[in-house]
């Protein structure tokens, strides 16, 4: 049951600090900028949870490296890796740009961090759901 519970885990994690929490801020009369200096750390630090969170992930994948599940697994793993060092630096510069009160125009970059936080965080709940449903249903010996 670990496997499940850890999927829902990361989710929840990912859904309040990279959801709820980024979105929420703006509804605020703080100054945009300083919101935006809030967002990073708060990305940051949601990122370190995750990260976490995916190398224990990753120890718990080894058991199923002969899985024919092994690639549904990896996938918020994966997913992660894109996010974290593929969208987000370029992204990053761009809230610290902004920051600066230099124009960035418009870009893509924050739908595709955000198609794939959905993506990732619908695999970890049917990951968690499944899971969960596999390992309460009885056993046949």
């Amino acid at each position: 049951m670990l496997g499940p519970a850890l999927a829902m885990l990361w989710a929840g994690i990912a859904i309040a600090g990279n959801v709820i929490a980024a979105g929420s801020k703006f509804t605020t009369d703080v100054p945009r900028e300083d919101l935006l200096a809030v967002g990073v750390e708060q990305f940051t630090w949601a990122g370190y949870a995750e990260w976490a969170l995916a190398a224990v992930w990753c120890v718990g994948l080894w058991n199923a490296r002969r899985s024919r599940v092994l690639w549904v697994l990896a996938a918020p793993v994966v997913l992660l890796a894109v996010q974290k060092l593929g969208v987000y630096p370029p992204l990053n510069a761009r809230t610290m740009a902004t920051i600066a009160g230099e124009s960035t125009g418009d870009s893509p970059l924050h739908a595709i961090y955000a198609a794939l936080e959905g993506v990732k965080i619908a695999l970890l709940v049917a990951i968690g759901v499944v899971g969960s449903i596999l390992h309460s249903a009885p056993r046949r010996d």
